[in-house]
């Protein structure tokens, strides 16, 4: 298999998108956005993203149905209106998603794109790229500019930093799998909404 990245375009001018894309080899771009809509930046909407990426030789996929990141299930969601991580990792719509996304990245080199930057602050990396790493050992490299790259596993030890920098007590307590877990969870409740009743 093949590396898989991510990318999120944010205000990245199209010009310097497709110039990542092409540094890194991409020949599929998976759209993992719910609502593949940019109202302030017209070049990432979905019509227009597909033919600049059909005229760079690059094959547009939209998955954003089946693993994008405003659930409409109310089940997905915890009783105080998070996301359900493992709720949302069970359902018939990811797993096919998932699937989809690793039958791709046999074939091709692919990258998740969603509007959000920072891998972070996104479900590439809280959702996808966590559920990857746990099940399949694949740790998606984020795409952070042109330069830098950030794994799934750094971004993971990043994470516990910030939410548990005194690590060195608290492993005699916790598991790092158990810590691992706590800060994801603490980082979907700080980024992802709750949702409104």
């Amino acid at each position: 298999m093949k590396l898989i990245y991510s990318i999120g375009y944010s205000s990245t001018r199209f010009v310097d998108f497709l110039d990542i894309l092409k540094k890194y080899k991409i020949s599929a771009l998976i759209d993992v956005r719910t609502n593949p809509f940019s109202r302030f930046v017209p070049e990432y909407r979905k019509e227009n993203l597909e033919k600049a990426l059909e005229q760079a030789n690059i094959k547009y996929i939209f998955l954003g149905n089946l693993l994008g990141g405003k659930p409409e299930n109310p089940s997905y969601y915890t009783p105080e209106g998070y996301w359900n991580y493992n709720i949302i990792i069970q359902s018939m719509e990811f797993k096919e998603g998932i699937e989809a996304l690793l039958d791709l990245a046999e074939r091709e080199t692919i990258a998740l794109m969603c509007s959000e930057f920072d891998p972070a602050q996104c479900l590439r990396a809280l959702i996808i790229g966590r559920y990857l790493l746990s099940y399949h050992n694949i740790a998606i490299n984020h795409l952070m500019g042109k330069w830098v790259q950030v794994d799934q596993r750094a971004l993971e030890e990043s994470l516990i930093f910030r939410y548990f920098p005194q690590t060195t007590g608290q492993h005699s307590f916790f598991s790092n799998e158990e810590l691992i877990n706590e800060a994801y969870e603490l980082q979907m409740k700080k980024v992802f909404k709750v949702k409104t009743k």
